[in-house]
């Protein structure tokens, strides 16, 4: 994780019945944030990606996985 400013734990939450981490990072150029489910097997369940300082119109992406 590259250039990494700003990581950190946001809440632990559960989303849909699933309990899941939620963490956010910062670099220069993107805001992320990833929610991981939580257990014996950790895996992600939503990434969303906003390029927050590098385009004024602040595009953002989102991937859902099914549960």
């Amino acid at each position: 994780m590259q250039d990494v400013t700003q990581p950190r734990h946001v809440a632990s939450a559960s989303v849909g019945g699933v309990p899941r981490e939620y963490l956010a990072f910062r670099n220069p150029d993107t805001d992320w944030q990833i929610w991981i489910k939580e257990g014996p097997e950790p895996v992600e369940r939503q990434i969303r990606e906003r390029f927050a300082h590098t385009n004024p119109a602040r595009p953002t992406n989102m991937v859902t996985m099914p549960i």
